[in-house]
């Protein structure tokens, strides 16, 4: 669970995250982890494209009021980026600091998401190439709702372990370098 996270602390992680000013965003905002208490983290955003970032590419005719849905840290790894909350369980897990419960519900729900989501960097291995595709992340689809609705028990196993995380919804996550029925892979469009 996030203890301190202010406003603005959510924010400045979110303008991190997509690498430019959050003016960039069109319907953007953050829900941490104290959602789940009925407070709301963060808010909404509604602005234009601006020099610093060149011409937005549209997601094409999905329209702004379809959100994409990203569960991911809150604090950058070291590489520079927001590790999503399958990674973030998966590296409690390596790490050895999973209890036993909470390492046979990653291992059966990580089968589960194994059969029935396409793994994008098996469909195009360069997806997630950090040099060509920098900031690429997945995001579920608005329809997706099986897939998100099971996402909640890898976020109480964060808030067990007092890591943070949001989710984070865009209608415009950016560039599209991959899609399914059930998720995006989008570069932000004011990434390299």
């Amino acid at each position: 669970m996030i203890s301190m996270v202010t406003d603005g602390d959510v924010w400045k992680t979110v303008q991190r995250v997509v690498g430019c000013d959050l003016k960039q965003w069109e319907n953007l905002f953050v829900v941490t982890s104290e959602e789940m208490s009925g407070r709301v983290v963060g808010g909404s955003v509604d602005g234009r494209t601006g020099p610093e970032c060149g011409s937005r590419e549209p997601i094409g005719d999905r329209g702004s009021e379809l959100l994409f849905v990203r569960f991911q840290a809150v604090v950058q790894s070291r590489s520079g980026w927001f590790p999503g909350v399958f990674a973030l369980v998966n590296g409690l897990s390596r790490a050895g600091r999973l209890t036993t419960a909470e390492e046979h519900f990653r291992q059966r729900e990580n089968a589960w998401y194994h059969c029935n989501l396409v793994d994008p960097s098996v469909a195009d291995p360069s997806v997630y190439d950090r040099q060509l595709h920098p900031g690429a992340a997945a995001w579920f689809k608005p329809s997706a709702t099986e897939m998100i609705s099971r996402v909640d028990g890898y976020t109480r196993i964060l808030d067990a372990h007092g890591i943070g995380w949001a989710r984070v919804h865009s209608g415009n996550p950016g560039r599209i370098l991959y899609e399914d029925v059930h998720q995006i892979i989008a570069k932000p469009n004011c990434s390299g």
